[in-house]
């Protein structure tokens, strides 16, 4: 008890609250700005990132002019009949029903296998040896295919592309 006696008995300044303040903000003042570390980590990554993206967009746009991306999707998921050195592919889209069927061509003469073009005539990399193709009757680049175990005729369209063999 004694000592909060003498503690209470202590005169402070008016003022006291005011300078401490002051001083406090002085001394922030004088340290200064804390250092940001997240920038030290941030800008070198997003730099790294948008060089990765770089150097990747301009490689894949490097494959699609030279044809390599173009190349392996043909060899690997287009259906292809060649007819008298045209080539024409399989499109999913069109309806056999639609069509009349026209003039027969023949039949395939080679199934060809993996990722192989056809370059004979009559020759294909998805319908199997023995499969007959005919002409529309309503359309000449619309050639239409039925193999012996099918019951529907299969709707090949004149590549837009041009022959693949000859890229």
């Amino acid at each position: 008890m004694k000592l909060k006696q003498e503690v209470n008995k202590i005169k402070l300044p008016k003022n006291l609250h005011y300078k401490s303040q002051a001083g406090v903000l002085k001394a922030k003042s004088e340290m200064g700005k804390p250092k940001r570390r997240w920038t030290l980590i941030a800008i070198p990554t997003i730099v790294a990132a948008f060089a990765l993206l770089l150097l990747l967009f301009s490689n894949l746009t490097g494959m699609l002019q030279n044809g390599d991306i173009a190349e392996k999707e043909i060899g690997s998921s287009i259906a292809i009949l060649r007819i008298d050195n045209t080539d024409y592919v399989l499109d999913s889209n069109l309806n056999s029903s639609d069509y009349t069927i026209g003039d027969k061509i023949g039949e395939v003469k080679t199934k060809l296998t993996g990722n192989a073009l056809p370059e004979d005539n009559l020759s294909s990399n998805y319908l199997e040896v023995g499969t007959s193709i005919y002409f529309s009757a309503e359309n000449k680049d619309i050639i239409l295919a039925k193999g012996k175990d099918k019951n529907e005729y299969e709707v090949f369209t004149k590549s837009s592309e041009g022959n693949f063999n000859d890229n």
